[in-house]
């Protein structure tokens, strides 16, 4: 456990989720962009793709380059000078300055522009959230953000530095894509009250559960380990994992990890 002081809050971003499994990208593309038109809302945010990820095929990417596609040509359909608000004229919009999509995919086809007029802010950002293969590709694609998870400092540091040439590699600048790192911070009066915060919440995490979360969170199975043995590296060599760090099954063991 690291102490840090914590200092004055000014300011919070709520990023909306969006699961785009069963719904139409044009719905969507409305959905998301009215939020921006909201009072004192500077952003809005959509995390998309991933939950279709892993819905449907891993490996479903022209699904996922037609929804993006469409929902941004959606939110560019509206120039930034379209509303002329002409009330003598009796004239809200200058309709030459609101343009078809014309977009035809695989998956969807769409003409129309949106129904909502520009984001203040050109258009919503995108939020990547899950760090798995399929994860990465998508975020370092498309997403303005990513939301990792890294439970050691090294292996953030690492897998930061390799998501950031993944993303130059496609041509992005690796300086206006972020990371969010997940986080689980302790607070107390003190760095001893702190700890005893945390160690008893470490109790409240039972065996059963504690195995689950892990093999759910690592993708690999538990089950048969005792909460002192090591997890075998062959187990990690088949894993379809995010964590940074073939080394981790050196050093993690599942009852650490549970208690995390």
């Amino acid at each position: 456990m690291t102490e840090r002081r914590m200092t004055l809050t000014m300011f919070m971003a709520a990023f909306g989720y969006a699961n785009d499994a069963w719904r139409h990208p044009q719905s969507r593309t409305a959905d998301i962009g009215s939020l921006a038109h909201v009072r004192d809302m500077a952003q809005a945010a959509e995390r998309a793709g991933i939950d279709r990820l892993h819905r449907e095929d891993r490996d479903d990417r022209h699904r996922i380059d037609d929804l993006v596609g469409t929902v941004h040509g959606g939110w560019d359909s509206w120039d930034r000078d379209a509303i002329i608000d002409d009330k003598a004229g009796g004239q809200w919009i200058d309709n030459d300055r609101v343009h078809d999509i014309d977009h035809v995919g695989a998956h969807f086809r769409v003409q129309g522009p949106t129904n909502i007029p520009r984001s203040p802010q050109d258009r919503p950002v995108l939020v990547q959230a899950g760090q798995s293969p399929a994860g990465i590709e998508l975020g370092s694609t498309y997403a303005d953000f990513i939301y990792a998870v890294q439970p050691e400092k090294a292996g953030a540091i690492a897998w930061y530095a390799d998501y950031k040439k993944i993303v130059a590699a496609k041509g992005r600048d690796p300086e206006r894509v972020k990371v969010l790192p997940g986080i689980i911070p302790i607070v107390g009066r003190t760095m001893s009250e702190a700890e005893e915060i945390a160690a008893e919440l470490d109790e409240c995490v039972t065996d059963t559960n504690g195995r689950a979360l892990v093999s759910g969170l690592l993708d690999v199975d538990v089950s048969d380990l005792d909460v002192d043995e090591l997890i075998p590296r062959n187990a990690w060599a088949t894993a379809r994992t995010g964590w940074s760090g073939g080394g981790c099954s050196a050093r993690w063991r599942p009852n650490s990890l549970c208690a995390s």
